[in-house]
């Protein structure tokens, strides 16, 4: 594919988080080209906050599964695709998982938790690979008009996936990895972009669309440089402070894009009418909207914390708990009414 497109490019950014606790980036990020040329593969993992060696671990993954992808994408030219290419990677993560155990010293890799977001492209279209949260975002792009240029008029999202509450996810480690483990194909794109958590916050809106105000000046951005200037553009918006005041977590993003977008430097970019709010085209808005969501998730996570702590009361003291609800309940409720 030399030629078709421009130089796969990234970066990994602190979180403020790991900032004031002089924490490295936990999150790694992978890129391999197969020896024809043909095949790409791009990875990203986030290791998990709370796992020691979350950090070493999403090295190790990142990198060992690319190389599992072009090793797959190297069969397909031989072979061609099939079924054969699911069981492939599901080989592929069982063998990361061995590499994980070996580095632990044991089978218990709750200290090594990470995610996995990976996708194998090719010149027709290719295959996405992921656990846990993060994305992988894709668009065709289509000249709507003589200077316009929307960039999503077809979209492909692979979204994240959390669990009872958003800031709890799944890890390749574990040990049920295989019933979140999402495999899909996906059809010729001119861009694609993979996302730890912390980059979702910028790339992604409340209704995992892309992000106007984080999209389309990227774009402008990187198809009116040089290749060379594409990795501070992404950096310098990425450090931008409307932007990393919306999440305090490590941000990685990773961005394939085709050379021939460079063609239409002098065009107004947008995105599909459907993609974009109205409350979404200014970064104060957009702030705004994100911190209610994550103050009412907080809510949800503390609520859901405290019921399963009452899973494991004894009968009489959850009784008890219950009453006392009831009576603060009834309270607030004749303060209302009277006042």
């Amino acid at each position: 594919m030399e030629g078709i497109w421009s130089k796969p490019f990234g970066v990994s950014v602190t979180g403020l988080s790991h900032k004031r606790r002089g924490i490295d980036c936990e999150d790694a990020f992978t890129t391999q080209v197969s020896a024809d040329g043909n095949w790409i593969a791009l990875c990203v993992s986030d290791g998990a906050g709370q796992a020691k060696f979350g950090g070493e671990s999403s090295k190790i993954i990142s990198n060992e599964f690319s190389k599992r992808l072009i090793n797959i994408a190297e069969k397909i030219n031989k072979s061609g695709t099939g079924s054969w290419i699911n069981d492939a990677i599901l080989e592929s993560v069982i063998e990361i998982r061995k590499i994980l155990q070996s580095t632990a010293g044991n089978n218990d890799l709750s200290e090594y938790s990470a995610t996995l977001v990976a996708c194998l492209i090719g010149s027709i279209g290719g295959i996405s690979v992921h656990i846990g949260d993060g994305a992988v975002l894709a668009g065709k792009i289509d000249e709507t008009d003589i200077n316009q240029l929307t960039l999503d008029s077809e979209y492909f999202l692979s979204a994240p996936e959390n669990q009872e509450y958003a800031n709890q996810t799944y890890f390749i480690t574990d040990q049920k990895w295989i019933k979140h483990i999402r495999i899909q194909t996906f059809p010729k794109a001119d861009w694609f972009m993979l996302a730890t958590d912390g980059g979702c916050a910028l790339a992604l809106n409340r209704y995992l669309k892309p992000n106007p105000n984080f999209i389309i000046p990227l774009f402008e951005s990187l198809i009116r440089s040089t290749d060379n200037d594409s990795e501070i553009i992404l950096q310098t918006l990425v450090e931008d402070p409307n932007f990393e005041k919306l999440t305090d977590d490590d941000k990685t993003i990773l961005i394939l894009m085709s050379g021939h977008l460079k063609n239409f430097s002098d065009h107004q970019l947008k995105l599909s009418e459907s993609q974009v709010n109205l409350d979404d085209l200014t970064h104060n808005n957009f702030d705004e909207s994100a911190s209610i969501v994550n103050k009412k998730q907080s809510k949800i996570g503390l609520i859901t914390q405290y019921l399963t702590r009452m899973r494991s009361m004894p009968n009489w003291l959850i009784f008890i708990q219950l009453i006392l609800l009831l009576i603060i309940v009834t309270w607030q409720f004749v303060i209302i009414i009277e006042g």
